[in-house]
C-alpha cells in the first residue's frame, strides 16, 4: 500500500512539473535579438557594369619577334644608350590558353647613378574573350599576393601597379585584342614610354 501511494505521488509531481514547463515555454514573452547585419556594397558588379572593356575584334595579332625588333629600332633611334637583350621564357603560362610569349630587356648604364632596366613581355592568348575576363581580375581581385592594378589608358584596357611589399618595380599590363603586353621597370616614365613603343610596333589589325 505504501508503495502504491509513493507511485501516485511521483506521478502527480511529474504532472505538475509538466504543466509548469508548458506554461513557461508558451507564455513567457520571447524577445528576438536585433539583427544589425547590413548588406555589403557589391562594388565588383557595379564596376564591371560601368567600366566595360573594349570588345574583341577577332584580329590576327601574333606574338611575333618582329614586334620587339621594331621596338628595338625605335629605341635605338630615339634614345641611344639602351642595350637590348632578347629573352627566352621557360616559365609556366601566365594568361588563359597561352599560345606564345616573346620577351626582351633593355638596360642603360649611367655614371654616378643606378642603371636603368625595362623588361617587355608579350603574350598571345588562344581566345580574346578569356583574356578580357582575366584582365578584369587584375583590378577586381588579387591574383599575385597584393598585386591589384589601377586603370591606365593604353590599348584596349590597361592596368598599372606601383612598387609594393618588397617589389621594387612598376608593372604596366595592357591588352591589344588577344595580345597581352607586360612592361616592368623601376621608373614609371620608362615603363610608360616603352609600353607606347610596343603599342606603335604592333601591326594594325
Amino acid at each position: 500500500m505504501r508503495n502504491i501511494i509513493l507511485r501516485l505521488m511521483a506521478v502527480a509531481l511529474s504532472f505538475l512539473v509538466g504543466v509548469a514547463s508548458y506554461h513557461l515555454f508558451f507564455f513567457i514573452p520571447y524577445e528576438s535579438p536585433t539583427l544589425s547585419y547590413e548588406n555589403p556594397e557589391l562594388t565588383y558588379k557595379s564596376e564591371v557594369q560601368e567600366e566595360r572593356a573594349a570588345p574583341c575584334r577577332n584580329s590576327s595579332l601574333r606574338a611575333d619577334r618582329s614586334i620587339l625588333s621594331r621596338v628595338e629600332r625605335m629605341v635605338r633611334e630615339k634614345e641611344p644608350g639602351w642595350d637590348f637583350t632578347p629573352g627566352l621564357c621557360t616559365c609556366g603560362a601566365m594568361i588563359p590558353d597561352e599560345k606564345a610569349i616573346i620577351l626582351g630587356s633593355w638596360e642603360r648604364k649611367a655614371k654616378n647613378r643606378e642603371s636603368e632596366e625595362v623588361l617587355v613581355e608579350i603574350y598571345e592568348a588562344g581566345t580574346c574573350e578569356g583574356v578580357v575576363l582575366w584582365m578584369g581580375r587584375l583590378v577586381h581581385e588579387e591574383l599575385w599576393g597584393k598585386w591589384r592594378g589601377q586603370k591606365h589608358d593604353l590599348g584596349d584596357e590597361a592596368y598599372v601597379t606601383p612598387p609594393f611589399e618588397g617589389h621594387l618595380n612598376y608593372t604596366l599590363m595592357f591588352r591589344l585584342d588577344d595580345l597581352v603586353v607586360k612592361v616592368v621597370g623601376k621608373s614609371l616614365p620608362d615603363v610608360e614610354r616603352f609600353a607606347k613603343y610596343v603599342l606603335v610596333a604592333v601591326p594594325a589589325s
